[in-house]
């Protein structure tokens, strides 16, 4: 009868192993920060670099409530479930709505004869998936290229709920 042996771990090995990658982490390169020299002139802040938080910004000097530190413009955003119509998917403004009127259906989704309903609907949205909502036709038109590539999601969202 053949017997088979379990592989086993050095348990020295694995630690030195584990205990390397430590070290290669602690040594991390603190940022050169000497590109930002003089930052406090134009901005409330100075930049710092540290090991435990990296590159941040520190107040250059006490700030009165409210004071503005920076600008960033956000890599991604959403508009969440609760704001959908709500908010402008490009601006985040105010969304205008109209109301419109639809014929009623019942339960199983069929129309009710001679039956209608008011509806309140964003004033303007995607004529495709009808999900993305927008303050003004000039916002859907500059959020086209970033909506193009939701849109088809979005419309089949729509058409299963």
């Amino acid at each position: 009868m053949a017997t088979t042996t379990m592989p086993t771990v050095d348990a020295n090995a694995a630690s030195a192993a584990d205990q390397a990658a430590k070290k290669k982490r602690a040594k991390k390169v603190v940022a050169d920060n000497t590109l930002y020299q003089g930052i406090e002139a134009v901005m409330p802040v100075v930049l710092r670099s540290s090991h435990a938080k990296g590159r941040h910004a520190v107040a250059a000097r006490d700030l009165a409530a409210g004071t503005l530190v920076a600008v960033e413009k956000p890599v991604a955003a959403i508009v969440r479930n609760q704001s959908f119509v709500g908010l402008c998917h490009h601006c985040f403004g105010a969304v205008p709505m109209k109301t419109q009127t639809r014929p009623k259906v019942d339960k199983d989704g069929n129309a009710v004869a001679g039956q209608a309903e008011r509806i309140t609907v964003p004033a303007a949205a995607c004529e495709k998936c009808k999900m993305a909502a927008y303050c003004s036709d000039k916002c859907r038109a500059n959020h086209a290229v970033e909506h193009s590539v939701q849109c088809d999601a979005l419309a089949q969202c729509n058409a299963i709920s």
